[in-house]
């Protein structure tokens, strides 16, 4: 295999587009919601179970999304890997999008944030802006995705 040029490399940079960066930029508001969520990984949890989740479903919900999140960053930044760990990756992205929002929702009809519960307790339209936020990105990941 051979080698690829400096010149090639630096050409690949510039032509990276609107997707790449839109994939990078969701990739990277995964992970502050990660680690948001993991900063308060003991009250999380409990947030789930003032949400209305029972305590065993509250915790598998919660590593489940944590899990999920992780999973999803091979298919955003573009890993090359076999095509199995891709399909993985975005089965996972879709998943956690779908979970992350649905506790949102319930967790909102109680008046609570799960996704800014580092910051405040009470809920709030950021938790919403950021939703929309990273459905918009998949949005345009997925419809300018060569993948």
């Amino acid at each position: 295999m051979k080698k690829p040029s400096v010149k090639r490399m630096r050409k690949e940079i510039i032509n990276v587009g609107l997707g790449r960066w839109a994939g990078l930029l969701l990739a990277a508001t995964l992970l502050v919601t990660v680690l948001m969520q993991l900063f308060a990984f003991e009250k999380f949890p409990g947030l789930l179970q003032v949400a209305g989740f029972t305590e065993v479903t509250a915790v598998v919900l919660a590593v489940a999304l944590v899990y999920m999140e992780v999973l999803a960053l091979p298919w955003l930044i573009g890993l090359r890997v076999r095509p199995s760990v891709l399909r993985l990756s975005f089965c996972c992205l879709i998943m956690a999008l779908q979970l992350l929002t649905v506790l949102v929702v319930f967790a909102d009809m109680r008046g609570i944030s799960i996704l800014f519960s580092v910051l405040s307790r009470q809920s709030s339209m950021i938790d919403f802006v950021w939703l929309a936020l990273l459905w918009a990105l998949f949005g345009i990941v997925i419809k300018t995705s060569k993948k």
